[in-house]
């Protein structure tokens, strides 16, 4: 019964009119759903169907009408409390596989709270999720080893910094250093991808559409802590090879462009202006 359910759920999660009329009306069935991950959340048998609920939650997160359902029902709760599980991570034991299994699934709730907290929400749920986050801290520890270990394994680096930005943006505990370090890493990656010999031609538009948004999360919501150093590093976004560009890179390099508020004060250097200059001309 719960392998038919799975796929039902799985069926419906790839409708999106079925998943906006549940959002707006089924509050039963979300909290049928967070009673069964609270219950079975430590029994390894169920993992499976977990997962499954979880991108299921993960869908309806994104429609404004079902958050406050999602909340009342102790998604947040429910989906931190599977995740602890992630605090015994053992890094050096697990193969890639494995790995990346667990740590979508801890990008997986970290949306689904992210979400929640972003929305109208009552104020006393929002400080209840700040403080339920502030207990997890010490992921964002492990993410940063994770990311250190794995430096030249992209699917990992992309998950362990969107696990990192949805923690930050409930709790804004990140020091100026790490975003530093990762803005460094993500553009590094973003020059190299268009010559690297190590991806496939066909997915080198994705890679550089995911390391963009993955800056793009990292200025915007870290505006106060990118100095003049960083400024120049990102400005370097500008002499990339344009091959692998769709629209969505091209809005997202010239959003992040906005956003670097040293960036005046770069002008008055003519190769970064002349070349900001024509990028910007060439993106419109």
């Amino acid at each position: 019964e719960m392998n038919y359910l799975t796929i039902i759920i799985e069926k419906i999660s790839l409708n999106n009119q079925l998943i906006q009329q549940i959002a707006e009306k089924d509050t039963e069935l979300i909290r049928s759903i967070s009673e069964f991950i609270a219950a079975h959340n430590k029994e390894d048998q169920y993992e499976f169907f977990i997962e499954a609920f979880l991108i299921f939650i993960n869908k309806l997160s994104k429609y404004p009408t079902c958050i406050q359902n999602l909340v009342d029902a102790r998604i947040p709760e429910v989906g931190l409390d599977y995740i602890s599980k992630g605090k015994q991570l053992k890094i050096d034991e697990m193969d890639i596989d494995d790995l990346i299994q667990k740590l979508s699934s801890i990008q997986n709730v970290m949306k689904i709270i992210k979400n929640c907290y972003e929305r109208n929400i009552k104020e006393s749920d929002k400080k209840a999720i700040q403080d339920m986050v502030r207990n997890h801290s010490e992921m964002i520890n492990i993410s940063d080893q994770l990311l250190q270990k794995y430096s030249d394994h992209d699917d990992i680096a992309i998950i362990v910094v969107n696990i990192i930005i949805c923690f930050n943006s409930i709790n804004k505990q990140l020091k100026p250093a790490r975003v530093k370090t990762w803005i460094e890493n993500f553009t590094n990656r973003l020059i190299k991808c268009p010559n690297s010999k190590e991806i496939d031609k066909r997915y080198k538009m994705w890679y550089m559409e995911k390391y963009v948004f993955i800056l793009e999360l990292l200025v915007t919501k870290n505006i106060d802590k990118i100095e003049k150093d960083i400024t120049i590093k990102l400005t370097e976004i500008t002499k990339l090879d344009k091959a692998y560009f769709n629209r969505t890179t091209w809005y997202k390099l010239v959003k992040i462009l906005a956003h670097l508020r040293y960036l005046s004060i770069l002008f008055n250097d003519k190769d970064i202006f002349k070349n900001i200059f024509l990028f910007i001309l060439e993106a419109c």
